[in-house]
């Protein structure tokens, strides 16, 4: 949300995209107003000067191109105005190098189709590692098969996830661990053998 025409590098060309419309404007302006919040950022930034928290990948040279907009706000209570005392945008940070993935108009994404190939290689395997230990752990016969080992490996650990998430032994987001992940594999198979009867 860049609410002021110096929170956008050109106001005239940024009134039809998202973040500086005239619809998102006038809401911010009133949700600003109606709860008193002050613009901590435009307290120490006058508004006709330009003021930016997030610069376009587009250029090569982002400091001679200056493309920004403030999409980063901070607003603070009114019982807060006397605390404030200082606000700096740190834009050196801009030029560290990142590695989340394709940015915009890279027109690259090798390098995350190659991790996302990776990290579904790595839950294939770990499944079928969980899976074989679940089939060793459990006596009787098993659903045999590698497709169906790795399958009773993921679910096992979806099982441990949500199961240990339910009795308190992991935080919610958090996902089981190796040996709650076969032990889930153990309960899917001793319960498979239970309903297929």
């Amino acid at each position: 949300m860049a609410p002021l025409e110096h929170d956008v590098w050109s106001h005239k060309q940024l009134l039809k995209i998202v973040s500086h419309t005239p619809v998102e404007v006038d809401l911010f302006g009133r949700m600003q107003a109606s709860l008193d919040w002050i613009d901590v950022p435009r307290r120490f930034v006058p508004p006709d000067e330009k003021l930016y928290s997030w610069w376009s990948y587009r250029n090569n040279d982002w400091r001679a191109s200056n493309r920004g907009r403030r999409l980063d706000h901070i607003l603070a209570t009114p019982a807060l105005s006397g605390a404030i005392r200082s606000h700096r945008i740190d834009a050196d940070l801009r030029d560290w190098k990142k590695r989340l993935g394709p940015r915009a108009g890279a027109g690259d994404v090798r390098g995350l189709r190659e991790e996302a190939s990776c990290a579904i290689i790595g839950v294939l395997v770990i499944g079928l590692i969980i899976g074989l230990l679940a089939r060793f752990i459990t006596p009787g016969p098993n659903p045999r098969g590698i497709i169906v080992t790795i399958v009773i490996g993921i679910v096992g650990a979806v099982i441990a996830t949500y199961g240990g998430q339910a009795l308190g032994l992991y935080q919610y987001g958090e996902p089981a661990g190796f040996v709650g992940s076969v032990i889930g594999a153990v309960v899917l198979l001793v319960l498979l053998r239970l309903f297929s009867r």
